[in-house]
Parts: structure tokens; sequence; C-alpha cells
């Protein structure tokens, strides 16, 4: 885990800011008093007089954008895994999130071999 102290002038207003965004770009996060935790991070915030809220900001949206970067580099990644395995090469973004799109097609090809077995049933 990575543990990062974040001093602030302003703390609630740059937590709101951080909420805000992982919410926006729907990460899963945790809020404990003063802290942060999303992914394998924790953000920790603490009064200062010394930090304005602009330069408080601007170092958190320069992580975010680090974290956003990595996360669609992690995407495309699992995204062209899959394509090739499946041999979707040229249309690999079909299938945005794999794993729930998975168990809707097991139950979509489910539900339908069971209707042909239904009607392939004759008494």
């Amino acid at each position: 885990m990575n543990i990062k102290n974040i001093y602030s002038n302003a703390k609630e207003k740059v937590i709101d800011y951080l909420l805000r965004y992982l919410c926006q770009h729907n990460i899963s996060y945790v809020r404990v008093e003063n802290e942060v935790h999303f992914l394998d991070k924790i953000y920790r915030f603490y009064d200062s007089k010394d930090n304005s809220l602009e330069d408080t900001l601007e170092k958190i949206y320069k992580t975010l954008n680090e974290l956003e970067v990595s996360k669609r580099l992690s995407l495309d990644d699992t995204l062209i895994e899959f394509t090739t395995r499946e041999g979707r090469v040229n249309n690999k973004y079909q299938m945005l999130d794999y794993n729930s799109n998975k168990k809707k097609l097991l139950k979509m090809q489910n539900r339908r071999n069971n209707l042909k077995i239904k009607n392939s049933k004759t008494y």
C-alpha cells in the first residue's frame, strides 16, 4: 500500500474534490475520518497553514492523472489479451468489462440451450 500524507489549509475541500473525482471515474473508495483508501493507496489529510488549496489540488491532480493513465493502460492490456485469446483482434473494444459481460453471456447461452432442449423434446 502506498501511503501519502497531504497537508493543506482547506482539508475538507481537497477531500471532497478527491471523492468527486473517484466517483466520476468509478473507482471504489473508503473514507475513514481524515483518510481516503482507494486501489492500493491511502491518502492522509492534515491541516497546515503553509500549503495553499491550489498547490494541494495541483499535487493531487498530478497523481490522479498518473493513476488514470495507468488504469487506462492496464485496461487496454486486459482487452488486448482477451481479444487475442478469443480471436477477435479487429474489434478489441467490444467487451469493456470482461467479468460481468462473461456472466451475462453465460446466462444467455444457458437460457438458449435450455430452450433448444425444451423445444427439441418430442413425446
